[in-house]
This record gives structure tokens, C-alpha cells and sequence, in this order.
């Protein structure tokens, strides 16, 4: 595989994980907390993985894929 194909290749798998996590947070996890010190935790954790899903879109964009 050329390097090219596989960086869009690995920018496309980040990109699809990060949506994934944040769909089982937003979904099942946040909601279904039922101890305050976790919820609080799992809300943290979204905001980072949220602001980690930012980054491989730019990488996206520039790499054209």
C-alpha cells in the first residue's frame, strides 16, 4: 500500500473510533452513570476524546482524504 493510501487509511480508522467513542458516551455510558464521582469522570473523558477527534479531521483535510 502506498504511504499515502495508508496514512488516509489510519486518519479515516482514527476519525471512525473517535465517533465511535463518543457515541457510546453520549449514549450509554454519561446517561447510565449512576455514581457521581464516575459520571464526572466519563464527562471529562468526552471532552478529551471530543477534543482528540478535532485532530485527525485537520489531518484529514491536509492529507486530502
Amino acid at each position: 500500500m502506498p504511504k499515502g493510501d495508508l496514512d488516509k487509511t489510519y486518519v479515516s480508522q482514527q476519525v471512525m473510533m473517535h465517533e465511535k467513542a463518543l457515541n457510546k458516551l453520549d449514549r450509554d455510558l454519561i446517561p447510565g452513570a449512576t455514581n457521581a464521582e464516575l459520571k464526572s469522570h466519563l464527562e471529562k473523558t468526552r471532552a478529551a476524546v471530543a477534543w482528540q477527534a478535532g485532530q485527525p479531521l485537520t489531518i484529514e483535510t491536509i492529507a486530502g482524504a
